[in-house]
């Protein structure tokens, strides 16, 4: 046994940490019993990613990498995805916990990812906060990449950004509770900075701070009002369009309790034209179909806009619902098509997504690649047969063309390579299309694919 032990110490350790990579977690804890070698790659691999869910657990976690330098050592991704609610009556046991915390996260120093979700409700307060200030006072990651904050903005976060603001790509603030936000009162530069996810209040305050040029990589932006948010929209567009200048990025929107989903609509087409991606997303608008229209025209100022997600809910745990027939459904993103030619992806507020090919102009078709859209299908081909579709001479030529190309692929043994960029919804398309041209009843979908749920 000695001798396999010792034969096993001379494995490079790069094969090994691949063996450990293929073993399961199971695998890996029996492999720390065998020797050394196996036990210090398997505590390499075990403690990789820590994705922490059931507090018994995360205080044995936060144990073993106390007492554990290697494990320590080879934390990369560390989230506490069990929301950590700051109460009074639990202040005694919290204590003892942020104290073990706070001595655990310096430790964790090759740190990549870090993900803390702290809240506090209203008996607690702001006062609570502060004993949760001292956790990350001492954290300083070489290496970070990734901060998800949901937790007070305390200046210790504050601070937490700007020791790591050299090497950070993304940065999520959501504070939870009832602080929306510290104010940023320093002048910050972040060279890295691709994805920056706030609320409109930390948002305002963080774009303030930065000098003209402190942003050089921003590529992506997600702002989420919180419920009784007071920002003035127009104030927090001029301040981020300062900052972003002209560089082309992708925005999201979260608004919960707002019906005005034109005003910012129209806002974003004014303030950043050269938007690559517009997500919007709102909770109580019921009268978004009013605004089309006029969603269209500032639509129409975005000349390199791809994609458009536009998704309304009637509150923040709704599940989506259908409100528009598909041939209503289809009418409105045909003309968000027309607007803006640059226009890829489409979705309208209780809708499915749309894919408009670029083949053929303003011809949109279901996305096939989510399973809840597939009903979508006979409905469209009832318009097909019934010569609905607008432009019905296009698509028939498309899909003759994109089935003749199938036919040739596959006999040379290509098995359909091509379709992942259109979508492989033409092979379907032409398959359905002979059935209805084959068939002279002409009677109407089944019903609830014209309106399902």
């Amino acid at each position: 046994m000695a001798s396999n032990q010792d034969s096993l110490l001379h494995f490079p350790t790069d094969i090994i940490d691949v063996i450990m990579e293929l073993s399961s977690k199971s695998s890996l804890i029996s492999l720390c019993l065998v020797c050394k070698a196996l036990k210090e790659a398997a505590t390499r691999v075990l403690y990789h990613t820590l994705l922490l869910k059931k507090p018994s657990k995360l205080v044995q976690c936060l144990r073993t990498l106390l007492q554990n330098p290697l494990a320590a050592a080879s934390c990369r991704i560390f989230c506490i995805k069990y929301p950590i609610e700051i109460v009074p009556r639990k202040a005694t046991h919290l204590g003892a916990f942020f104290g073990l915390l706070a001595k655990v996260l310096p430790r964790i120093f090759n740190l990549r990812n870090i993900s803390i979700t702290i809240s506090h409700q209203h008996e607690a307060g702001l006062p609570l906060t502060k004993r949760v200030d001292f956790i990350l006072q001492n954290c300083t990651y070489p290496h970070l990449k990734q901060a998800f904050m949901k937790m007070p903005i305390t200046p210790a976060v504050i601070q937490f950004l700007e020791r790591h603001q050299k090497t950070v790509e993304l940065v999520v603030l959501l504070p939870y509770g009832d602080q929306f936000a510290m104010t940023f009162d320093r002048a910050y530069y972040f060279p890295r900075l691709e994805h920056f996810y706030a609320n409109a209040t930390s948002a305002l305050s963080f774009f303030k701070s930065l000098p003209f040029d402190a942003l050089p990589g921003l590529r992506q932006l997600t702002i989420y009002w919180m419920p009784l948010e007071i920002v003035d929209l127009r104030v927090l567009m001029t301040v981020m369009k300062k900052k972003c200048r002209d560089q082309e990025v992708k925005l999201a929107f979260f608004r919960i309790g707002r019906n005005d989903d034109n005003d910012l609509i129209e806002e974003v087409s004014l303030q950043f034209p050269h938007v690559n991606e517009l997500s919007v997303c709102s909770y109580g608008n019921e009268d978004w179909q009013e605004t089309c229209q006029a969603v269209a025209q500032s639509l129409s100022r975005c000349t390199t806009l791809s994609s458009f997600w536009w998704t309304v809910k009637l509150s923040e745990t709704d599940a989506p619902r259908r409100m528009l027939d598909l041939e209503e459904e289809l009418s409105i993103i045909i003309s968000f098509g027309a607007a803006c030619p640059s226009l890829h992806h489409c979705r309208v507020p209780y809708g499915i997504s749309w894919i408009n090919t670029r083949n053929i102009k303003n011809l949109w078709v279901p996305c096939e690649n989510a399973r809840d859209e597939l009903s979508a299908y006979p409905f469209l081909f009832y318009l097909i047969h019934r010569r609905k579709y607008p432009p019905l001479a296009e698509l028939l030529n498309y899909i003759e063309v994109q089935g003749d190309g199938e036919v040739e692929r596959r006999e040379r043994g290509e098995e359909g390579s091509n379709y992942k960029s259109d979508g492989s919804w033409s092979r379907i398309w032409a398959v359905e299309l002979l059935r209805a041209q084959g068939s002279s009843s002409g009677a109407p979908p089944p019903e609830g694919n014209s309106n399902h749920a």
